[in-house]
This record gives C-alpha cells, sequence and structure tokens, in this order.
C-alpha cells in the first residue's frame, strides 16, 4: 500500500509523529508538526532535482509569521517539484498538512528512500565545552 511505504520512508528519516491517510484514489495527506514538515522540506529540495524559485506573493504574506505559517510554504515549494497538483497549508492546531496525488506520493515515497539516512555514530558523542577547555580567562 502507498501510505504505508510513505509512513515508512518517513520513519527512516526520524519524523516521528506523523500521520499519512488515502482519502479516496486520488489523495494522500501527510499531516507533521511545523519542525518535521520543514525536515521534509528539506530532505526532498536538493538543488539538483528543484530549481530555486521564487516564492509568490501570497507565500511572501505568510513567511516568518510563526513556525508552521513558515514550513508549509518551504514544503508547498518542495512538493512543487512532484507535481502541480500537491499543496500544503498550515491547520488551525498548528500543525502542517500535505496533500499528494498517488503518483506524487510514490515520487517522495522513492525520495526519501533514496536520500541516506544518518546512521548514529558508534562512538559516544561528547557534551560540554571539550577536552582543556580553560575558559574566558585562560589567556590572562
Amino acid at each position: 500500500m502507498l501510505s504505508t511505504g510513505l509512513r515508512r520512508a518517513l520513519a527512516a528519516h526520524s519524523l516521528a509523529g506523523h500521520r499519512v491517510h488515502q482519502i479516496g484514489p486520488a489523495l494522500l495527506t501527510i499531516t507533521l508538526d511545523a519542525a518535521h514538515a520543514q525536515a521534509l522540506a528539506v530532505l526532498l529540495a536538493t538543488r539538483r532535482e528543484l530549481p530555486r524559485q521564487a516564492p509568490t506573493a501570497e507565500d511572501e504574506l505568510r513567511w516568518g509569521a510563526g513556525p508552521a505559517e513558515t514550513a508549509a510554504p518551504s514544503l508547498a515549494v518542495a512538493l512543487a517539484a512532484y507535481g502541480s497538483r500537491t499543496y500544503a497549508r498550515v491547520l488551525a492546531s498548528g500543525h502542517v498538512t500535505a496533500g499528494l496525488t498517488p503518483t506524487a506520493a510514490q515520487q517522495v515515497t522513492d525520495a526519501l528512500n533514496t536520500r541516506p539516512v544518518s546512521a548514529p555514530s558508534s562512538r559516544a558523542r561528547r557534551r560540554g565545552l571539550g577536552h582543556g577547555w580553560k575558559g574566558i580567562d585562560a589567556g590572562r
């Protein structure tokens, strides 16, 4: 099923908390929080696949008004490369929803599956300021 493949592709990129729904044969929707919608837009937008596009006047009014209002237009621009009938908008709950045709959903799933997934490092991450840091007064 198409929605299952898309769910798995989103989960592989740590885009948790998403909801994917098949609404009839012609529409698939994804609902994400603003941060994950922005992350999905970044994953989908590459220089090779998506030329830089100037935002429309309608999009410029919403840019920067809040996390979801910024994420939705950037996701809409990234999804435009997968078909003209895709969209992204802000819901009253503050989440971002995106609509895709089945063809666009398959292309997005394929694009997410071909992108490298960052593997966790086998070496533990160091926290703090690092080895040998002496503070601001170190130069005295």
